[in-house]
Parts: C-alpha cells; sequence; structure tokens
C-alpha cells in the first residue's frame, strides 16, 4: 500500500516534467527556426540588392538591372508553389507587378531553364 503511494505520484509527476520540457524544447527550436530562415533570406536579398545598386550607381547600370532581373525570375519561381487561389493577397499584387513589367521590358537573361519555366507558370497565372 505505501508503494503504491509513492509510485503512482512518482509516476505522474515524472510525465508531468517530461512533458513539459520536452513540449518546451520542441516549441523552443521550431521558432528558433523560423526566425533562423526569415533572417538568412532578408540577409541574402539585402546582399543581393545592394550588389545590383552599387552596378547601378557605378555606372554599370546593364548588370545592375541583369542582378535585379534574375532576382525577379529567381522569386517568381518560388511562388510556384503558392496556390493560385492564394495569389490574390500581396503575391498577387507582386505577380501582376512583374507580369506589367516583364511585358513592358522583355528580358532574356540567363537562369537556369527550371527558373524560367516556373518563373513563367507563375506569370501566366496572374488575373
Amino acid at each position: 500500500m505505501k508503494t503504491e503511494n509513492i509510485l503512482i505520484p512518482s509516476v505522474i509527476t515524472a510525465l508531468g516534467v517530461g512533458f513539459g520540457a520536452g513540449h518546451f524544447q520542441a516549441s523552443y527550436s521550431l521558432e528558433q527556426d523560423c526566425c533562423s530562415g526569415f533572417y538568412m533570406q532578408t540577409g541574402g536579398e539585402a546582399l543581393w540588392l545592394s550588389a545590383a545598386l552599387q552596378e547601378i550607381r557605378g555606372g554599370n547600370e546593364d548588370a545592375g538591372i541583369t542582378k535585379l532581373e534574375t532576382h525577379l525570375e529567381l522569386a517568381l519561381a518560388n511562388l510556384e508553389s503558392l496556390p493560385v487561389e492564394q495569389r490574390d493577397t500581396l503575391a498577387g499584387g507582386g505577380i501582376r507587378e512583374a507580369q506589367d513589367y516583364c511585358l513592358k521590358y522583355p528580358w532574356h537573361g540567363s537562369v537556369p531553364a527550371g527558373v524560367q519555366e516556373a518563373a513563367d507558370k507563375v506569370l501566366a497565372s496572374a488575373k
């Protein structure tokens, strides 16, 4: 009887502590990973845009525009996996703006074929 009185609360306490510690660890890692990915992407974008602006300010406008257009193609290709019905938000506005740009200033840059095809699919889906 005494063993049951000690064993049952001990097991319940151990399970509670284990669950709490595991839950805290899982939520902390997920939050950290999300923030880390966001900041890595934003830092990479700042690097890319800075390089393009330096080219333009340095008098090499064609190289700067090529960098920016390549970045646009990559951004559009990344949107290919976004379902079409979700493209009516900010992403949809960006796609329509990119479509207008591409119609006004056709670009025949050198991005990998898969990227170009994905970007073309996204542009074709603009409403």
